[in-house]
């Protein structure tokens, strides 16, 4: 009877410490092309850069998050909406973390983007792709917790265009616990 105990208690933290490594996956091929890529292609491409065409989409709109987590990579497909490095812009997904209650705990702001060097900044929206990292201790997650993800257009001055609610999206961290 002690020897199974043994085996339970071992292959639970076991999966324990699987479920920790969680959304770590690459951003699988061809995600970013279709209606939201930004690749430009002929003489006509969007010479104007168009604040009205910035989107964003994400590849998971939940994300479990365990209780060990400090970081969370959220990915998926975006369109420049013509601000592309070629046109002397660039476009940058900025993201807000918010607590049940609607409280802003952590974000990323305008104000952060270096348009000397926008390849240095993570969620830089590239070829109809973006990447992100959530960082922070996630250890106290018990409630579901709001991320909001927005695309902003910078210009060659580096002034910075949204599309409102068109451009953002909403995803979810679901705790892997849930509340007492």
């Amino acid at each position: 009877m002690r020897r199974r105990l043994t085996i339970f208690i071992s292959s639970l933290l076991g999966m324990f410490v699987l479920l920790q490594h969680n959304n770590c996956d690459v951003t699988p091929h061809g995600a970013g092309q279709g209606d939201f890529s930004s690749l430009c292609r002929g003489e006509d491409c969007f010479k104007q850069p168009d604040s009205s065409r910035l989107r964003v989409d994400v590849q998971d709109p939940q994300i479990i998050v365990g209780p060990m987590i400090s970081q969370v990579t959220a990915h998926g497909s975006c369109n420049e909406g013509g601000f592309s490095r070629r046109s002397g812009g660039s476009a940058a997904v900025f993201w807000e973390l918010r607590d049940p209650q609607g409280r802003l705990l952590r974000s990323t702001q305008p104000e952060q983007f270096d348009c000397s060097r926008p390849e240095q900044f993570e969620g830089l929206c590239d070829s109809g792709i973006f990447r992100v990292t959530l960082s922070g201790w996630f250890g106290n997650l018990y409630d579901e917790h709001r991320v909001t993800l927005r695309i902003l257009g910078f210009d060659e001055q580096c002034r910075f265009y949204d599309n409102g609610p068109a451009g953002e999206k909403t995803l979810y961290l679901i705790p892997l616990v849930t509340g007492f």
